[in-house]
């Protein structure tokens, strides 16, 4: 899985993972195609022979097919490295939507590159310097890091749908490739759309699970989880093993509603009569957030964020790693497609978003109200210089305006999400060793919801409507028809303080940095107290996800700060 390796402009270097080499190229990267049998016809190879091919020998024999082309023809989840000797040129490339991460920099005339990011840590030749820039637009959430860079200088990583091409001079420049997209798509009647998602959904499936002994499932009860879990049951073979993984709370009170703060109960009701399958009902508490804040300036280069659900994410990896499961699915993108594709008509049209609307028409855009940068720990005056800068002004501005074009917010917060994600279950699989896919990220069921009317994830006042009627009778109605469809994580704020490390870095970091001019950490105090005396678990789940976000950037700058040559210093 893991794969690093540089390129001198004539000659690639591996450091770690296997290269491969047909006629005048070589390959090296991690691969995992689905339908093989479509490739290989097209590339002329007969199906008998097709188990005499790994799929780094496809990727090669197909680029000697098509070349730059080759990722028209592509299905699967891959990043990998491709020297063309022939046209003396180097291509850095990303699966359009599924879980994978590639990294790179050009330094010293050299080119490195790694599917993760310790590799850079640990390289003595490279120099690292914080990208202030990119730091700024880190801590406001909203904006985040531009597409393509990380939090330092020079560091890049490959974004999914795109390859990097180097020439030998290790001149480079940035391509989208677009794979084939369905027409647009008009059924005579409303069934049949639910038909042909449920075919596609089972096709996805049944493509990442072939081959595979024992499949781990992140099961919550929510919809896109459910729906991959009810499709893997109904087409695994009877040999395959299946383990489902559910994070539950540690610590509820006597008048905490268990419907609203876990999600167990669901989860359990709805694998009673379902037969062969070993559920872990998980607490996480050997996952703490002290121990992933520590690890940050090692493994996140890319996002050096804690975020409040990194607990039990990682928990679920390392016990999945224990059962022994060598594939584990998840249902994270259909968060970002399935369920929330196309315009969504606003629910509330009360007085004072109207009042808000017409305030930002006349008076400027949404982000100029300090609201929106409560929770950002930089100070506000160098918040509004970046919005404000040449380079930055026309990328960020729609985030912040979205009362005037929501289908367009949307679509800009789903690719930043998209990008994120894919890169972050990358890392956390190569990191625990478990690989992680997505089926409802594949790329037939993508191109269907972008061929299909945008009127069918909302229609008839139901959100989700095309997931909710393609799933009756297949998913347990209780979570088709759940009044609460998410649960809370009902113990981050208690177990945030019970972990008793989380006042004293407030205090450290609140001394360290009271002259600061660049971090306010009045913000981080306030938000810290507030968290410290609410009752109320919905603010501590909120604000315990703003403070974590808050310390893991300032932690991580701690132990990255520049110094007078430079270089990050640990």
């Amino acid at each position: 899985m893991i794969f690093s390796g540089r390129f001198d402009g004539q000659e690639l270097f591996v450091d770690r993972g296997e290269a491969y080499s047909f006629g005048p190229y070589e390959l090296l990267g991690s691969i995992s195609l689905f339908r093989r049998d479509e490739l290989t016809d097209r590339i002329g190879i007969r199906h008998a022979e097709i188990g005499n091919f790994s799929d780094h020998q496809l990727v090669l024999m197909s680029y000697a097919k098509w070349g730059k082309s080759v990722f028209q023809y592509l299905e699967g989840a891959w990043a990998f490295v491709l020297y063309d000797k022939k046209e003396s040129i180097v291509l850095l490339a990303r699966d359009p939507s599924e879980n994978s991460s590639l990294f790179y920099i050009c330094q010293s005339g050299c080119l490195y590159f790694s599917s993760d990011n310790q590799y850079f840590r640990t390289c003595s030749s490279l120099q690292l310097e914080i990208d202030t820039n990119e730091l700024i637009a880190l801590c406001n959430r909203l904006v985040g890091i531009t597409p393509g860079k990380t939090i330092f200088k020079q560091l890049f990583h490959v974004l999914p749908k795109e390859y990097v091409e180097f020439t030998n001079q290790l001149q480079d420049k940035r391509i989208k490739y677009f794979q084939s997209r369905n027409q647009s798509i008009r059924f005579k009647y409303e069934e049949d759309y639910f038909i042909h998602f449920r075919s596609l959904m089972a096709d996805a499936i049944m493509t990442r699970i072939k081959g595979r002994k024992s499949i781990g499932v992140f099961l919550s009860s929510g919809l896109d989880s459910s729906t991959v879990f009810a499709f893997l049951n109904i087409g695994r073979d009877t040999h395959q093993k299946i383990n489902t993984y559910t994070s539950v709370p540690s610590y509820i009170n006597e008048d905490d509603n268990i419907d609203l703060v876990s999600e167990e109960p669901l989860v359990r009701e709805g694998l009673k009569k379902i037969s062969n399958v070993d559920s872990a009902f998980l607490q996480c508490g050997d996952a703490m957030f002290n121990k992933q804040i520590e690890a940050i300036a090692v493994h996140q280069f890319f996002h050096p964020i804690v975020h409040s659900n990194g607990f039990w994410i990682e928990g679920i990896l390392k016990e999945s790693l224990k059962d022994g499961v060598d594939l584990m699915l998840t249902g994270q993108m259909g968060n970002y497609s399935i369920s929330f594709s196309g315009d969504i008509p606003s629910l509330s049209f009360s007085f004072l978003k109207t009042f808000k609307y017409l305030w930002n028409k006349v008076f400027g855009r949404y982000y100029y109200c300090n609201e929106q940068w409560k929770y950002c720990i930089v100070h506000d005056h160098l918040l509004h210089d970046f919005m404000h800068s040449a380079p930055h002004r026309n990328a960020h501005i729609l985030g912040y305006d979205f009362y005037s074009s929501v289908s367009t917010y949307r679509k800009v917060v789903f690719e930043k999400l998209h990008c994120f994600v894919s890169t972050y279950w990358s890392l956390l699989s190569q990191l625990h060793g478990v690989c992680v896919l997505d089926p409802t990220a594949d790329m037939s069921i993508a191109n269907y919801l972008s061929a299909i009317p945008s009127k069918f994830f909302y229609r008839k006042r139901i959100a989700k409507y095309l997931l909710k009627q393609s799933m009756k009778g297949i998913v347990y109605d209780k979570i088709l028809f759940n009044p609460y469809p998410k649960a809370q994580t009902a113990d981050l704020g208690t177990r945030l303080k019970n972990e008793n490390f989380l006042s004293e870095k407030v205090d450290f970091l609140v001394e360290k940095y009271r002259y600061s001019n660049f971090f306010d950490v009045r913000k981080l105090k306030s938000v810290h107290e507030a968290l410290i005396s609410t009752k109320s678990r919905g603010k501590q789940h909120v604000l315990g996800f703003h403070l974590l976000y808050m310390i893991s950037i300032m932690m991580f700058y701690e132990g990255y700060r520049e110094t007078g040559d430079g270089r990050g210093k640990v």
